[in-house]
């Protein structure tokens, strides 16, 4: 079998592909990125640190070690374009896929264009992670009651016009008020500013939903949830999460689901 290369961002994600690519006896190479990939990852593996910018150098990379595939995992936290010491083929990206003036589902449509445009092919996490995929239906003890899936079913309306315009993949909804809306700071960051915002603490608490963007690639940066979410919701007073089934990843999924049932929260996977 062929080299493959992480292309790694932070959580989760990256360390369980790389996981179970070595327990496949691949050799996997890391593309670290200062400030982003977590060192840990790249311990035992041959690695390299890069910038966000440096294109070129990653590509020169890739094919020197003669890496003919890549998995993008993990998430990136995405600088200003000042803050970004471009190389000459970042600057040519630019210049050809017009990504200075787009979103995040953009940018990473084009980095995968890139990749594939010298020969490199990008795989789905999920299909290193055959059980990834988030399923229908609820995994948990604890069930959403009417007012659950009634800012379930507002959120994914929210969502799906939110998608036109690549903008983020979460919401959270109370009671029909929208607390918040995912942007450039992150799941996380969302969910704790959502708690501090929620209506009389002694009502049910928000839910954080999830989706894909309508017009996303499957093969990059699709809406996850792990423990950490789990845990994050209930620190914030929240109650559960609904994430779209089929287009979205529940990463080490037994734990999440353990975790979701000692804190009485409900997990749903929903249609979009």
């Amino acid at each position: 079998m062929s080299a493959i290369a992480i292309i790694a961002g932070g959580g989760l994600l990256p360390r369980d592909v790389k996981e179970e690519l070595q327990g496949k006896g691949r050799e996997v190479h890391v593309i670290a990125f200062h400030g982003q990939t977590d060192q840990d990852l790249v311990q035992d593996v041959p690695h390299a640190w890069f910038g966000l910018g440096a294109v070129g150098k990653i590509i020169r990379y890739l094919k020197s070690n003669k890496v003919q595939d890549v998995v993008l995992a993990g998430h990136i936290k995405r600088p200003a374009w000042s803050e970004l010491s471009l190389d000459v083929k970042a600057v040519m990206l630019i210049a050809k896929y017009g990504v200075r003036s787009k979103g995040d589902d953009g940018l990473l449509s084009a980095v995968v264009k890139v990749l594939e445009g010298e020969g490199i092919r990008v795989v789905p996490p999920d299909s290193i992670l055959s059980n990834l995929k988030t399923s229908l239906g609820i995994m948990t003890r604890t069930k959403p009651d009417s007012y659950a899936i009634g800012d379930v079913e507002k959120g994914i309306k929210i969502l799906k016009h939110m998608s036109e315009l690549d903008v983020g993949q979460a919401v959270v909804i109370q009671q029909g008020l929208v607390l918040g809306i995912e942007a450039i700071e992150g799941t996380q960051q969302l969910i704790s500013r959502s708690g501090e915002l929620r209506r009389d603490k002694a009502r049910p608490g928000g839910i954080l939903i999830k989706a894909a963007k309508l017009q996303q690639s499957e093969q990059v940066d699709l809406p996850a949830i792990g423990p950490d979410t789990i845990s994050q919701l209930r620190a914030a007073g929240l109650r559960g999460v609904a994430i779209e089934a089929g287009r979205s990843l529940i990463l080490s999924k037994e734990e999440t689901i353990k975790r979701a049932d000692e804190l009485g929260l409900f997990i749903m996977g929903v249609r979009v």
